[in-house]
């Protein structure tokens, strides 16, 4: 659910009814979604497959739900079809193909032939790394995948020393490596020694999370422009349902035209070699010689 401590001229979002689910571990925090008396709101925004999938096995709600940032929602059940989400008070933003576009770039731009990723081999980590779409890009582009599993997709006394670990080992046998998301990097302050580790390895990254994490150091991802795009997306559909449109008949398909950031101090370090072309292709550009 969103959380928003003030409010816009026309939605309130009450912070009483925004739930962090830290990724599964505490999901009876959700329970009052559930009970006979439901929260007195138009509309429940739900971030993630952990969210989605608590709305997935409802067959009936009351309230409409939008559901936003599951890397792949037909594919984990979440929703029936692109088109369809299968329950009427459901709507979903489906974009098969987005994190497959976000890999290609990333190959067109740097050339790697042995792409490292870190994700939690269970239902969550594949989702959240977008596995699968990196394994069928891998397919198509001929590349191979170096992996390391050996991660923690909860909190706990060692997640953070997993991650590091995992990163630094697919960084030694990579020459290029895709950073998804994970708990590690959401739910605790690490980029300070991802960025360590990725300039001691010199290779280039990418963020499947975006320019969030580019502003802290990985080299290229999404531009915060793709995203400005989503949310746009999203609030006419939002405004759709507040004006009596049911969700699951809203489309769902979407497919984003990418925009890529790029940190300039990043690719300095680890001797990126760009020419202005390159420069001219990039959304958004940061690094402490732009300001």
């Amino acid at each position: 659910m969103l959380r928003q401590v003030d409010y816009s001229n026309y939605i309130e979002f009450p912070d009483a009814y925004y739930v962090n689910l830290e990724w599964g571990d505490d999901i009876h925090k959700a329970d009052f979604l559930f009970a006979r008396n439901m929260p007195d709101v138009d509309l429940i925004i739900g971030f993630g497959g952990v969210a989605g999938k608590l709305f997935a096995r409802k067959t009936n709600y009351k309230i409409p739900v939008l559901l936003e940032g599951i890397t792949d929602p037909v594919g984990s059940g979440i929703v029936y079809s692109v088109s369809d989400s299968g329950r009427d008070f459901m709507t979903c933003r489906v974009d098969q193909t987005q994190y497959q576009r976000q890999v290609v770039l990333f190959h067109d731009l740097t050339g790697f032939k042995k792409l490292g990723i870190v994700y939690g081999d269970d239902e969550y980590g594949r989702l959240y790394g977008a596995v699968n779409d990196v394994e069928l890009t891998a397919l198509k582009l001929g590349f191979d995948i170096v992996r390391n599993t050996h991660v923690k997709e909860s909190m706990s006394r060692d997640t953070v020393s997993l991650y590091l670990a995992a990163l630094k080992d697919v960084c030694a046998r990579s020459d290029a490596v895709y950073i998804g998301a994970s708990t590690a990097l959401t739910e605790y302050d690490i980029m300070p020694q991802v960025r360590k580790i990725l300039e001691d390895a010199k290779i280039p990254s990418f963020a499947l999370e975006g320019d969030i994490r580019v502003k802290e150091g990985v080299m290229l991802g999404v531009s915060s422009l793709e995203t400005e795009k989503i949310g746009l997306y999203n609030a006419d559909k939002i405004a759709a349902i507040f004006y009596g449109e049911v969700p699951r008949l809203l489309s769902q398909d979407f497919v984003g035209v990418p925009s890529i950031a790029m940190n300039i101090d990043m690719a300095e370090k680890i001797g990126y070699e760009y020419s202005l072309s390159t420069l001219a292709t990039m959304d958004q550009l940061y690094g402490e010689k732009l300001k």
